[in-house]
């Protein structure tokens, strides 16, 4: 996924050799209703990976804000804001949430 667009990446798919059309879209994790429904068609409205999940959980909400996890393995996620703050040390950046 491109951090700048919140799409996929132009040169994902070919490279990939995977038919755009058949990545899913990509949506907020609030988007109300679009993920599906439960039983009694009761609408699921949000989705979050568990770091992700964690990371809300802690209401790391401000820019500067951070979590350690700890069980499997050790995670830790860094708030930056609206800012795609690219790591100088081989991290990854990524969407920690996006709410509607």
């Amino acid at each position: 996924m491109d951090l700048h667009t919140l799409d996929w990446d132009d040169d994902f798919s070919p490279a990939m050799d995977i038919p755009r059309q058949m990545l899913p879209e990509i949506r907020p994790s609030s988007d109300p209703g679009l993920y599906g429904r439960a039983l009694g068609g009761v609408p699921v409205c949000g989705t979050w990976a568990d770091q992700q999940a964690a990371l809300v959980g802690q209401t790391c909400f401000d820019a500067g804000e951070a979590k350690n996890t700890y069980g499997t393995g050790c995670f830790m996620l860094l708030n930056t804001g609206t800012q795609v703050v690219p790591s100088k040390s081989g991290l990854l950046t990524t969407v920690g949430l996006q709410v509607r």
